[in-house]
């Protein structure tokens, strides 16, 4: 693109609010960046609160509804119809939402409008119609995503193998594979690890992180020399310690809580254990890779495949306790992550490259509009 050429000049990015979720510190890490590059950029929010608030850099811009939605069932319908009224011809150059929790803010947006809109993108972040194993239920939910996602001008999926993925079931070919900005430009050497072995697991302590089956896998475990740690909090927090305190592993469970960082865990850790029941594509596995700790997963996302490409890099397991603990006992009995085969997964996740090639797509697609 020649420097003559209409350009992403002015960028408007929807976030509900601001929870310490993998989307949220992702779509703030490319707004900064954005920013940093001397972009226009702009946070419109529902309600300008939650810990990834402090993330911002403050030459982002963060103008909330007023007045403020908090999250309820409706919420953000709500929040699509009010931003409805802040959206004035030519004030913004694109509009992007950062994942599928957003999609309901879009699509009440494009409703609600009293002027032409901008390009509208939204990044797919989990499966567009996951399956529940009932089949006439999957096939109104597939239905319902086709035409819901059919009113989104742009839509980005986090790896090749996702935009595929999200094409067939979308029966769209426009889907752009673009890498999330996961690792920051510089990563420092794995840190030794500690004689103790610890496994880790990082998440939000909702059912899509399936964190008792961790519990459950972890106490499976044959050898006893090893700690669990699981940081993150949520609402099943409470559920989660009662299953952990009747474990037969009970005294070698902790619970950390919410972290601002998973750095220092990752640090002191032997493995990451991620369970999840369903996932877009998960940072942690990256973050974890990049800090030479093996993995174990679930399958899944599409992408984990892509994620574990290397025999060094961990193993992937059915979704059962026992087969869980296998996979650990194996990956612990392993050697560690071959940093030449990361190397070339973990260079398309640095910040400022993906955040840089996330810039020229959204130039392409005003240049494109004008």
């Amino acid at each position: 693109m020649s420097i003559s050429e209409p350009r992403a000049r002015s960028i408007a990015l929807v976030l509900h609010d601001f929870p310490a979720g993998g989307t949220e510190r992702i779509a703030i890490r490319l707004a900064n960046h954005w920013a940093a590059a001397g972009r226009a950029v702009t946070i419109l929010c529902g309600h300008a609160a939650g810990p990834a608030l402090a993330l911002v850099d403050p030459a982002v811009a963060i103008v909330p509804v007023d007045p403020p939605i908090p999250r309820s069932p409706t919420s953000r319908w709500r929040l699509g119809r009010a931003l409805a009224t802040m959206m004035p011809p030519g004030r913004f150059d694109i509009l992007v939402a950062p994942g599928n929790f957003h999609l309901p803010v879009m699509l009440a947006l494009r409703r609600a409008a009293r002027h032409p809109l901008p390009p509208l993108l939204l990044k797919i972040s989990n499966p567009v119609a996951p399956a529940s194993g009932f089949a006439p239920l999957d096939r109104l939910a597939a239905m319902a995503a086709r035409l819901a996602f059919r009113r989104i001008d742009h839509l980005v999926a986090m790896s090749p193998t996702l935009a595929e993925e999200a094409g067939r079931a979308l029966g769209r070919r426009d889907i752009t594979a673009l890498a999330e900005p996961i690792l920051p430009d510089a990563v420092p050497p794995p840190a030794p690890r500690p004689a103790r072995r610890t496994l880790l697991v990082a998440g939000r302590l909702v059912p899509q992180k399936n964190v008792a089956l961790a519990i459950d896998a972890f106490a499976a475990l044959r050898r006893k020399d090893i700690d669990l740690v699981i940081v993150g909090d949520g609402a099943q927090r409470a559920m989660l310690e009662a299953r952990a305190a009747a474990s037969p592993a009970a005294g070698r469970i902790r619970f950390a809580g919410h972290v601002p960082d998973i750095a220092p865990f990752l640090a002191q850790a032997t493995a990451l254990l991620s369970p999840s029941r369903y996932e877009g594509y998960p940072a942690a596995l990256i973050e974890a890779l990049a800090a030479g700790v093996p993995v174990v997963t679930t399958r899944s996302s599409p992408a984990i495949d892509d994620m574990l490409r290397h025999p060094s890099f961990g193993r992937i397991a059915t979704a059962n306790a026992a087969a869980l603990a296998e996979a650990i006992e194996a990956t612990l009995a392993a050697g560690p992550v071959d940093p030449v085969a990361a190397a070339a997964l973990l260079s398309h996740h640095r910040a400022r490259v993906a955040a840089g090639h996330w810039l020229a797509h959204l130039d392409g697609i005003v240049a494109a509009a004008r």
